[in-house]
């Protein structure tokens, strides 16, 4: 049983070829949106576009270098959310 609970759980988590954050404003994009306003770019990780999260997190710590991470805060969050799985 302890098993198959972990292996559900890094399913939800890996989510490869899920339908579940395919589609805008699913419950996932959601989730990842709310995760990427606290941390730009965990919300794509979470997406499984790891090369956007990094994007994302470096634009972020270089904007905050001037004081201005608070804006990829919302454009990590809106991205993740608007993201379409395809």
């Amino acid at each position: 049983m302890k098993h198959f609970i972990g292996a559900a759980v890094l399913s939800c988590i890996t989510h490869q070829g899920s339908a579940t954050m395919s589609r805008r404003g699913s419950a996932g994009n959601i989730l990842a949106a709310v995760i990427s306003f606290f941390l730009p770019g965990l919300g794509q990780l979470f997406q499984g576009r790891f090369l956007a999260a990094a994007v994302q997190f470096g634009a972020y710590l270089a904007l905050g270098l001037f004081g201005f991470g608070w804006l990829m805060r919302f454009i990590s969050a809106i991205e993740a959310a608007m993201w379409d799985g395809d």
